[in-house]
């Protein structure tokens, strides 16, 4: 994590990787297909607020990890991965408004570029990871 304040700039980036190492021993072959498994996960972000009232962040994430078509391969035409792979990635970018203290007004959207192993038929039923992108907005009320 990195920060940087100079007068009506602040900046923030952030940074995590997680490994998950998965034994399997008590669910292996019944609800996984291998004995171990391992998930890795990272996102990237940065933040720009200018005069403490406008903002903006870009975030990169990924998730990778060993095949299981036990674990993965369900029969769901959104949750599903026909390759059987968790591997995941997005990117998020956010606007944001905040017309006084305690209060923010955004917008973000969240663009996929691969879904469950795959860009397009993840799922075996058509569906491209550009499916799954989100647009929404909010207003938050910190107290």
């Amino acid at each position: 994590q990195y920060h940087y304040t100079n007068g009506d700039h602040l900046v923030s980036v952030h940074a995590t990787h997680i490994r998950e190492k998965q034994e399997w021993d008590a669910s292996f072959p019944i609800m996984a297909s291998n004995p171990s498994s391992t998930l890795k996960t990272s996102r990237a972000d940065v933040h720009y607020v200018h005069k403490r009232q406008l903002g903006a962040m870009l975030r990169y994430a990924t998730t990778t990890g060993d095949a299981d078509m036990v674990r993965y391969n369900i029969p769901d035409p959104v949750g599903g991965s026909l390759s059987g792979s968790p591997d995941t990635s997005s990117w998020t970018g956010q606007v944001f408004y905040l017309p006084m203290e305690h209060i923010q007004l955004g917008v973000q959207y969240t663009a996929y570029d691969k879904f469950n192993g795959a860009g397009t038929n993840y799922s075996g039923s058509g569906r491209r990871a550009g499916d799954n992108n989100t647009l929404y907005a909010y207003a938050w009320i910190l107290y």
